[in-house]
């Protein structure tokens, strides 16, 4: 398997654009010819993305509905393509840093899922409730389930359409009937909260196969705080994989969000690409600040 076997896949609505902008800039700064989709969710309104598509080679997928929703496009794009197509699937708020990816097709190329995990003491922690599901309303409603040492933040998944047939789909998700999700009592998280009980008990049933990695990096860890840069710039980081800013600071004033330089440089070369991007880049970071600033201003008032 090569990178030419695979599909990176991003998704994004109106308000994180601007994230996936940056995003796919990163993808194509290491990748310039690996295969991008573009899913869009018109849910919080239309945008443009025409620039993206003609300067990134970026394919826009259409999922046949009017409505997305939270997460809904991981799903729904699932039911749409056959069995075998082998994706990375992406959130809007993440940045590569680095050619990680082949290390990881091989492993890949033997499982149906590869997550990149964080391994856990205690399943039934407060946080957990938070961020996954409660682990004990879990266990008492599917006896099958058995914590597997690990959760993981699907932000960032290795997927093989297919691999889960519709009919196990369909007891968590309905894809034809908005919001489409199911049981959110039990799977508050949505598609992450499914995904965290599914994977590892079909995998466990043996009925797909999961591969487990390291390649996901919090935007608020040490590690993020220690990266270097220079190397980033160089393409020297081959072992690290991705940054993801989830639960962290996401505001169009890059400024202001954690490890600005790395955001800095992967939006500078997005503008680089394009014409006139000097341009543009400069009326929309203007536009950005001055939306920051009175959001802010706006907020004390109201307090």
């Amino acid at each position: 398997m090569t990178t030419k076997d695979l599909t990176i896949v991003v998704c994004c609505n109106k308000s994180d654009f601007f994230l996936a902008r940056i995003c796919i800039a990163s993808i194509r700064y290491y990748y310039p010819d690996v295969a991008i989709e573009l899913v869009k969710d018109p849910g919080r309104g239309n945008f443009d993305t025409t620039e993206l598509e003609k300067y990134f080679k970026v394919m826009q997928i259409d999922l046949g509905v009017k409505q997305l929703g939270w997460s809904a496009a991981k799903f729904l794009y699932l039911y749409k393509f056959p069995k075998g197509k082998k994706l990375l699937m992406l959130d809007a708020d993440i940045v590569f840093i680095g050619p990680f990816i082949e290390k990881l097709l091989p492993l890949f190329e033997r499982n149906d899922y590869l997550v990149s995990i964080e391994r856990e003491i205690n399943p039934y922690a407060d946080w957990v409730k938070a961020i996954y599901f409660d682990t004990k309303k879990i266990e008492q409603t599917y006896p099958d389930y058995t914590f597997p040492g690990y959760f993981f933040n699907a932000g960032q998944m290795f997927v093989t359409t297919g691999a889960i047939e519709s009919n196990i789909l369909n007891d968590y998700f309905d894809p034809h009937n908005y919001p489409y999700w199911k049981h959110q009592e039990l799977f508050p998280l949505v598609d992450q909260s499914v995904y965290n009980y599914l994977l590892p008990t079909l995998s466990k049933q043996s009925k797909i196969k999961l591969g487990t990695a390291d390649f996901m990096l919090w935007s608020k860890s040490s590690n993020v705080a220690n990266l270097n840069l220079d190397q980033i710039i160089n393409k020297q980081l081959t072992e690290d994989g991705l940054i993801h800013w989830a639960g962290d600071v996401r505001t169009p004033a890059l400024r202001k969000m954690t490890r600005p330089d790395i955001l800095l440089f992967f939006e500078n070369y997005y503008y680089q690409q394009l014409a006139g991007g000097l341009l543009k880049r400069f009326f929309r970071s203007f536009a950005s600040v001055t939306y920051f600033y009175s959001n802010m201003l706006y907020r004390k008032i109201m307090k």
